[in-house]
């Protein structure tokens, strides 16, 4: 009976460590549902813009570049599916991968894309932030819950609205 009790006991105590450690493996960082995103710090010219400034609110990422496009063309749909939305509670975050500064900025100005930050990574394919987020597979878009968390990834436009039903 004593033996028993020790192994209740210890039972307990193994299943308590391994329900902590599921619950870490969710919050890692990484690219899938569920995960941190990785970090990153980019400047628009007038500020620094990091994922931390936003917390409490959803985030909505999309990655492009105007050589790519599809990833241009998502990039313009999700901005006004976003503004249908109307949802004051959400941030677009757009990030350009265009190595010269000029064609991007030129990209942006005919796209007449406003009121979302838009940021450039010069290096292009060569990034750190390309290969975290692992964009050579392609271009993504990734929607961040209130706590940052990736709640959805690759978002069709057209279904921006569903990822909001409650």
């Amino acid at each position: 009976m004593k033996y028993l009790k020790y192994s209740l006991i210890l039972f307990s105590f193994i299943a308590f460590l391994s329900f902590i450690g599921e619950d870490t493996a969710r919050t890692s960082e990484g690219v899938q549902i569920g995960n941190t995103p990785p970090s990153f710090i980019l400047s628009d010219n007038t500020e620094e813009i990091s994922l931390k400034s936003f917390k409490g609110q959803y985030i909505l990422i999309n990655f492009w570049a105007a050589y790519d496009a599809e990833s241009r063309a998502t990039n313009i749909r999700l901005w006004n599916q976003l503004r249908k939305l109307n949802r004051k509670d959400v941030v677009m975050i757009s990030v350009s991968f265009d190595e010269y500064e000029s064609i991007y900025q030129e990209t942006i100005k005919m796209d007449g894309i406003n009121n979302i930050i838009q940021l450039s990574e010069t290096e292009g394919e060569n990034s750190v932030l390309y290969k975290k987020y692992r964009l050579q597979e392609g271009f993504k878009s990734f929607l961040l819950d209130q706590s940052g968390r990736i709640m959805a990834k690759e978002i069709h436009p057209e279904y921006l609205h569903t990822l909001f039903l409650n």
